[in-house]
């Protein structure tokens, strides 16, 4: 493998690790009822926004902070 080859290699596999990390913190905050249905946290039921962009389903404070965060990586 070249130097790049290397380099492109270790990139994937770092993107690969965090990605299963950040799936794991989701799984242990989310837990059984999923959407941060039972987090204590603000949401937004209504929207044609949310139609739109989410299928319907709430904007709460948890996706609105982690949405952008993952976005921003």
């Amino acid at each position: 493998m070249t130097h790049s080859a290397l380099q492109i290699a270790g990139f994937l596999s770092t993107v690969g690790v965090l990605s299963y990390l950040f799936a794991m913190v989701e799984i242990q905050i989310e837990g059984s009822g999923g959407w941060a249905s039972n987090l204590p946290t603000w949401r937004i039921e209504k929207h044609w926004l949310l139609d739109m962009f989410f299928g319907g389903r709430p904007l709460t404070g948890y996706h609105a902070w982690v949405l952008p965060f993952i976005l921003l990586i």
